[in-house]
């Protein structure tokens, strides 16, 4: 299943990598449809204000967060659970680490997953766990936890 997170115009405008990054999710949407996969569209404030050419298809799922880690304040587990999800792809934005929070919430629960690369923050925020040094870990070395450019995801 793809996650789309928190692509909305708000967090979108202050953006430098706005044109790269909205292309990146609009193919990942695009290629997620046209191969069957589930697309699930999560934000913190509904779907009023996503980007320009970001829509939910009238089935796809959509649902609001109230904290940074998604599997934590919706239904999300249940969800992928009903759909026989198995692995989960995420891309978008989020403010204090969302995309982080969320790939760590989902590895915890047992889910593969896989970051698109350019298609999310590079930054992780404030909140994100930290080692025994005080050093954030890189997503790629959390187990379950990949990290795939988007060209490479549904190809």
């Amino acid at each position: 299943a793809l996650l789309v997170i928190d692509m909305r115009e708000a967090l979108l405008a202050a953006d430098a990598e706005r044109p790269s990054r909205v292309a990146a999710v609009e193919g990942l949407v695009a290629r997620a449809r046209a191969g069957g996969h589930p697309v699930i569209w999560i934000t913190d404030s509904g779907a009023a204000g996503l980007a320009a050419g970001l829509r939910p298809a009238p089935d796809e799922l959509q649902l609001e967060k109230t904290t940074a880690d998604a599997f934590e304040s919706t239904e999300l587990e249940a969800e992928l659970t009903i759909l026989a999800v198995e692995q989960i792809v995420l891309c978008g934005l989020g403010a204090q680490g969302d995309i982080e929070a969320t790939a760590r919430g989902g590895a915890a629960n047992g889910f593969e997953v896989i970051v698109a690369d350019d298609a999310r923050p590079a930054s992780a925020g404030a909140g994100t766990p930290r080692g025994e040094d005080g050093a954030v870990p890189l997503l790629g070395e959390i187990e379950r936890v990949r990290l795939v450019p988007p060209a490479e995801i549904f190809a």
